[in-house]
């Protein structure tokens, strides 16, 4: 007899058919339920979510800024990647004084974000001011001109920082930029026309402001001290002669000081060179010269001082060269065709030639004078402007001639991105503008 077991009918199914069946049936119960959870935990985010929003938005309303801080604080923790969360809280903390908190949350927001830029003007705001910490707030402003150079807001702190320091370079820098980027702020005209010598009514206060928050920053130290000079010198003639004096040379004598510590600053040796050209004193203007930098090549005023001491030693020929590289540099300083005309006459080029360069040395002067009137910087006039642009056609500035068309003719055409207002879910948020550039309205033409 066989020992086979005989074979199942086909019509029945095998044991392992029906187990394979009931683990499929199980894992597909399973699916179903972790499906329905997951949407349900889902939804019950997105209701958590409007609950956060609905508790900021009821607080704000109403000015209470902890309870706004508190829901989002709690918001951010459950949801740390939405980016209406960190805008309510930068919002709260910055309404509760908190500044750093506030710099913190807005940084939070992705510049995936549409309202990025925005945040990220908020942001500088408060490092400009409430934080006073400047050079933050100016490598903030330069971020946002790296992702749109339209935005005149952020232009006009970065022109506003060097103007307030007297880096003059960087500040014509940051102005060219700004009108290539077709966002000039207005008052980039008037320091356009100070670039000769920058003066800034508040500045002084401003960098002893800086200089307050961050003793250790040589710039501030030394602008600060060339600032307090500037502002001795300036006041000599109305104070009593023996006094002034005194002030003076004591002034003097700690920017000397200065000069052995900082030897190659150029806002320090731009300032004792310009003071010395104006007393006449060719050994120390030589002397200074002898320390500038190799990056000195590239501000103009180094090469008008230069000129100007060829000029006095008679080295006509180094002279021309110097004040034709000034111009090249900045074709509107009044300073550098002023004195160019002088060897031009020496060199005895064509009247017509010197006599030009005179007239426009003279325009220069004039429209100076007019800037230094106003009372502040922004408040630069439609004539003056107007003014202004025929001076730059007439130097050959055809970069500020054609921007200065476009303002007068049409004064709304620069695009302007400010700080937004009040929501924060909107990104937008108060943002004051303390230390706004100036003219120097009390200073003398210094030409």
């Amino acid at each position: 007899m066989s020992s086979e077991v005989p074979a199942l009918p086909e019509k029945y199914p095998s044991q392992t058919s029906g187990r394979r069946r009931l683990l499929i049936g199980v894992i597909s119960t399973l699916i179903m339920l972790l499906a329905g959870g997951g949407l349900g935990w889902h939804q019950y985010q997105s209701w958590q979510r409007r609950q956060f929003e609905k508790t900021c938005r009821t607080a704000r309303d109403k000015y209470n800024w902890d309870a706004e801080y508190g829901a989002a604080m709690a918001w951010t923790a459950q949801f740390p990647a939405d980016p209406d969360a960190w805008l309510f809280l930068g919002e709260a903390a910055a309404k509760l004084e908190k500044f750093e908190e506030a710099r913190d949350a807005l940084a939070k927001v992705p510049d995936t974000d549409s309202r990025f830029l925005l945040t990220q003007l908020q942001k500088a705001g408060l490092e400009w001011n409430e934080l006073n910490e400047p050079r933050t707030a100016v490598a903030t402003y330069r971020d946002i001109i790296q992702r749109d150079s339209r935005i005149l807001e952020a232009h006009a702190h970065v022109i506003a920082f060097h103007a307030f320091l007297m880096e003059r370079r960087e500040m014509l820098d940051a102005i060219r930029t700004a009108i290539a980027a077709g966002a000039e702020p207005r008052d980039a005209y008037s320091y356009l026309t100070l670039a000769d010598k920058i003066n800034v009514s508040n500045g002084r206060q401003i960098v002893q402001r800086w200089l307050a928050a961050d003793g250790n920053d040589a710039r501030f130290k030394v602008s600060m001290a060339v600032r307090t000079a500037e502002q001795i010198v300036m006041t000599a003639d109305v104070e009593v002669k023996e006094e002034s004096t005194a002030r003076e040379a004591e002034a003097l004598f700690r920017l000397e000081e200065f000069v052995k510590v900082y030897p190659q600053d150029l806002v320090l040796l731009s300032f004792l060179l310009d003071y010395y050209v104006e007393q006449g004193k060719v050994a120390d203007v030589g002397r200074l010269l002898a320390l500038a930098p190799e990056s000195a090549s590239k501000d103009h005023k180094f090469w008008v001082h230069r000129g100007w001491y060829h000029l006095t030693t008679e080295d006509l020929a180094e002279a021309e060269k110097s004040f034709q590289e000034a111009l090249k540099i900045h074709p509107m300083s009044a300073e550098g065709r002023h004195h160019y005309s002088a060897v031009m006459r020496l060199l005895k080029r064509p009247e017509q030639d010197v006599q030009k360069m005179q007239s426009l040395a003279a325009e220069g002067r004039e429209i100076r004078k007019q800037v230094l009137q106003l009372k502040s910087s922004d408040a630069i006039t439609e004539e003056i402007l107007t003014r202004l642009a025929k001076y730059a056609e007439a130097c050959g500035d055809t970069e500020v001639h054609q921007a200065l068309l476009k303002r007068t003719q049409s004064p709304s055409s620069s695009p302007v991105l400010n700080s937004p207002a009040t929501d924060p879910a909107k990104g937008d948020q108060d943002q004051s503008q303390d230390g706004q550039p100036q003219g120097d309205k009390d200073a003398g033409d210094g030409n």
